[in-house]
């Protein structure tokens, strides 16, 4: 490691999705905004909502349950769509909203009285709050006169988002996500610095200042979420670049600063990633260090943290993070866990801005830069929040009558029955409809889907026919309780990379096909090669040998060519030389290779086999009998070929439609497909029949369908109506649905590896660059145990699987891979973290399922032989066990003939009694050890030499 890694107090945050009855159910909607779309203070809620014109949502903070129409507050705040609205960060009850064709309004929550209104002169888009000056907005308003920021020189008329520094000298706005400008606000209108951002323009873009760093959010060139970071005065090239997922929601990036971490909520995906943002410029290592990963249960519309003074402390809850989506707002508590929350942890809660500004607005445009005044977050001492501080009179006056000014009260939350009422000054535009009444239509809240279905327990199937499963003690999962959690043994999986994975990278890379079909994985690895398949026409395919990894040369690609499409490919799982090819034309090309080929440009294959003149989609090697195959095709047909004579063995209409996915069970008796139909169907190829089928699929954009758990269950990955991506875990039996988990949203199909041994699947797609895992469990809830994912710094085009022959075991490796991108083929190990690594971990490594040789010929399996899967103990010979070794430990005994010293027992009775120090009492030990090593010596010198095992035991 090149850099000294300094580990903080919140690099364990873990968001906690809250229980059903903690969150807000309301009708949202569909929303297309360019704002938050919610916003938080200490005592409320302000989130927007379907409907005609610009209105607002108003809940208490602490709301729980659900809320019609007629139950909240609405603010009509515009005649048009809000462009931005937020609240006031030194008064919880001031609201500020703002629209394209209107004038940007200020509206008092909680109080009957009317509040004050200030008008822009030019279209607003966004609002930001000054941090430290009362009364100062960016973009829009001042006392009663706008800042320097509304007629700002810019060459660009379309900005779309705005922020201040800390320190509030300082202005930032930018486009689409394309250029930002940055302005002294005290100096004049004159941008002082203008830099370029992302490379691709999309309709929105994102900018703040994190501490002394500055965040932008945007696209690039290839639709993919990026984040950039730069350096406070060196806006030149940013010092920080991390891609994301491809879509078309921008990532909205939230920063709190007490805590330093970056909450990136994607809109229009169900992904939440906390990361921690290096802020000390002396600080090595990466700029961004990711915190945690979260998929969320609804398709996220817009996002927003909680202010610390409505922070459970006492529970160690550092941020709340509010997530809007089309039937609420759901509340996700960040906690940091500890011990014991008994007591205040002031490590976790530092002192924090309170409701007192700094200074005023004159003294501040005097270039007062004094900070606001902190407060203590500690319940049971210090300086208690306040929850509102009034704005001196002067500074926003009211064209009402005199009032006399209000003393200090803190808001507490309104409760249900009684929404907070909304104000408004009567010199605010009059196009906008009445505020100070509550909409009279009620919409009668949706109801809320849940994200997994309810389904019947069945107990575990033990009888599958045709398999013989391991012992009960090998096929057990080992699950853990934390704190009430049932976790996997492999939560804590690592991915070794790079020159941790002993610099096995191929570099320069050229030519890498990434419009390959949807139903095909694309590269594939066996022990020895690596097959690429490359862009242009003849079907080429590159060859790597992965003990020659490293820089490729220049010139032309050393490749073979299959003279037509390619659309599937796969290594013999018995023959490691051997590569099948399926082309559009209903053939598989077949090639052996070796370590001693030459140029391969002229190569010829060594066998064609022709089935039929329709388009192959994929194939699958049968797992037990050689040269079987299962082949599907784009019309929907299902067949089994004997390569080794080109024999037909089953011929079946599988689907109406062509056939996305097909898999063998691991007794190789079964066939599972999945077709555009959106039906699943399960085959016995030696008797013709359909044994099962179920129509399980709500779109036909993409599926994938795999064996799992010793065949007695059926893994379904497909997307929803709307567009989610989700997996599904059914039973063999009878197709019945037993669990069914969300995943990240995206535009790709997912697909799937799943390892025998580890019952872990793999889930990942082409073109993102995370990598999801689960160990899924057949016999106890739930069934889908989640393991750390891993995330890539740059995208993928696929992800290519070693067998389980080629891992270390000693190095606690459970799974192999190699990661492909447009430029770089790099090795991929998944270890989990153990101390002891000189004896086998019999715990992750049961017997294995053999893959890598065949059980059966071709011949044996059409005859319908009952030879089932084999296991092998991968154990290295003379390496002990660690069930063993934990459990067979050798009591030292004493001498027969030698008694142990009296000394020590005097000595613990002096301990009980007296209580000595820790000094005195390793002396008197160290004196009685050495007193019974010399009578042991001088008895040995009489008696014959003993065996080392016996020394061992002594």
């Amino acid at each position: 490691m090149a850099w000294n890694f300094q580990p903080t107090k919140f690099r364990n945050t873990t968001p906690k999705l809250p229980k059903k009855e903690n969150t807000i159910h309301t009708q949202i909607g569909g929303l297309s905004l360019t704002n938050n779309g919610i916003q938080a203070s200490s005592s409320h809620l302000a989130f927007a909502f379907e409907g005609e014109g610009g209105k607002l949502g108003i809940l208490p903070v602490d709301a729980k349950g659900r809320f019609g129409r007629n139950e909240m507050s609405i603010v009509h705040a515009h005649v048009e769509q809000l462009d931005d609205f937020g609240f006031f960060p030194f008064d919880a009850s001031l609201l500020t909203t703002c629209a394209r064709n209107d004038s940007v309004k200020l509206w008092k929550i909680g109080d009957t009285g009317d509040g004050p209104s200030l008008e822009g002169r030019t279209q607003p888009h966004h609002l930001w709050w000054h941090t430290r000056v009362p009364t100062r907005v960016m973009s829009s308003i001042g006392s009663r006169r706008l800042l320097h920021t509304n007629s700002m020189a810019s060459s660009n008329k379309d900005c779309r988002v705005a922020g201040l520094t800390m320190v509030g000298v300082l202005a930032v706005a930018c486009d689409k996500g394309h250029q930002a400008m940055i302005w002294d606000v005290r100096a004049g209108p004159q941008a002082i610095n203008t830099f370029a951002t992302h490379e691709g323009i999309g309709r929105e873009g994102r900018i703040l200042f994190a501490g002394d760093k500055l965040v932008t959010s945007g696209f690039t060139n290839k639709r993919i979420q990026e984040i950039l970071v730069f350096d406070h005065g060196k806006w030149d090239a940013p010092i920080h670049r991390e891609g994301y997922t491809a879509t078309t929601g921008v990532l909205i990036p939230i920063y709190d600063r007490d805590t330093k971490l970056l909450f990136l909520a994607g809109k229009g995906t169900n992904r939440l990633q906390i990361s921690e943002i290096l802020t000390n410029a002396k600080a090595k290592g990466p700029i961004v260090s990711p915190v945690f990963e979260l998929t969320l249960p609804e398709q996220l519309l817009g996002a927003c943290i909680g202010q610390k003074s409505s922070m459970n402390v006492m529970e160690g809850e550092v941020a709340v993070f509010y997530e809007l989506h089309r039937n609420g707002i759901l509340p996700i508590p960040c906690i940091v866990p500890r011990r014991s929350y008994r007591d205040f942890q002031p490590d976790l809660f530092p002192e924090t801005r309170g409701t007192k500004a700094g200074c005023s607005a004159e003294q501040w445009k005097s270039g007062n830069d004094h900070q606001p005044a902190l407060i203590s977050l500690d319940p049971t001492g210090g300086k208690a929040p306040e929850a509102q501080t009034q704005a001196p009179a002067a500074q926003v006056p009211n064209t009402a009558e005199p009032e006399a000014k209000p003393e200090p009260a803190t808001i507490a939350p309104a409760p249900r029955s009684q929404a907070p009422a909304v104000a408004k000054s009567d010199n605010i535009d009059r196009q906008s409809s009445p505020t100070n009444e509550k909409e009279n239509v009620v919409t009668p809240p949706s109801k809320v889907a849940d994200s997994v279905p309810a389904v019947q327990m069945r107990a575990p199937i033990s009888n599958i026919s045709g398999i013989t499963p391991r012992k009960a003690e090998d096929t057990s999962r080992y699950r853990k309780s934390v704190i009430g959690t049932i976790t996997s043994k492999f939560r804590n999986t690592e991915v070794l990379t790079g020159n941790k994975a002993d610099n096995a990278v191929f570099s320069n890379l050229k030519d890498v096909n990434t419009r390959l079909s949807l139903e095909t994985n694309g590269a594939c690895v066996s022990k020895l090669f690596a097959a690429i398949p490359l862009s242009g026409t003849g079907g080429r395919i590159q060859i790597l040998d992965l003990e020659k990894f490293g820089k490729l040369p220049d010139g032309v690609v050393d490749s073979v060519y299959c003279k037509r499409l390619v659309t599937d490919l796969h290594w013999n799982p018995f023959d490691p030389t051997e590569l099948g090819c399926a082309t559009d034309e209903g053939s598989i090309v077949f090639w052996k290779f070796s370590k001693e080929d030459g140029p391969r440009n002229e190569m010829e294959p060594s066998k064609i086999v022709k089935l039929s003149g329709d388009k192959i989609l994929n194939f699958s090697f049968h797992p037990l009998a050689k040269d079987i195959l299962a082949v599907s095709f784009f019309s929907g047909r299902l067949q089994v070929w004997n390569v080794a004579d080109s024999s037909l063995v089953f011929d079946q209409q599988a689907h109406n439609g062509a056939v996305m996915g097909v898999s063998w069970s691991y007794d190789g008796k079964k066939l599972v497909t999945i077709g555009k139909d959106l039906f699943a169907r399960v085959w016995s190829p030696l008797t013709g029949d359909l044994v099962l089928e179920e129509k399980c699929l709500e779109s036909n954009r993409g599926g994938r369908v795999l064996f799992v758990c010793e065949d007695q269950g059926i893994l379904v990955i497909s997307f929803t109506k709307a567009s989610g991506r989700q997996v599904a875990l059914y039973d063999a039996n009878d197709f019945s649905l037993k669990a069914m988990e969300p995943l990240t949203s995206g535009v790709q199909p997912i697909f799937a590896h799943y390892d025998y041994d580890s019952s872990i699947v793999f889930l990942f797609s082409k073109g993102e660059r995370q990598i999801n895992m689960y160990e899924l469990s057949w016999d106890k809830v739930p069934y889908f145990l989640p393991v750390l994912p891993y995330s890539a710094t740059t995208g993928f085009t696929t992800i290519a699987f070693n067998d389980k022959k080629s891992c270390d075991l000693m190095n606690i490796e459970f799974q192999r891979a190699w990661r492909l991108t447009e430029k770089t083929f790099e090795l991929l190990i998944f270890r989990v973290p153990r101390i002891k690594k000189d004896v086998f971990q019999d715990d992750l490594f049961p017997d294995a399922l053999v893959s890598w040789e065949p059980v059966m010929e071709a011949k044996d399996w059409i005859d319908k032989s009952e030879q089932g899967p084999v296991f092998r103990n991968l154990r290295p010979d003379g390496v002990a066990s660690a069930n063993n070794n934990a459990t067979v430990k050798a009591p030292i005994k004493a001498p027969t003939s030698t008694p142990l010293p009296k000394e020590p027992i005097i000595e613990e009775k002096i301990y009980e009694e007296e209580k000595p120090s820790q000094k005195q009492t390793l002396a008197s030990w160290g004196e009685a050890i050495c007193a019974h090593r010399d009578e042991e010596e001088e008895e040995a010198a009489d008696q014959s030499p003993q065996d080392d095992d016996d020394w061992v035991k002594m």
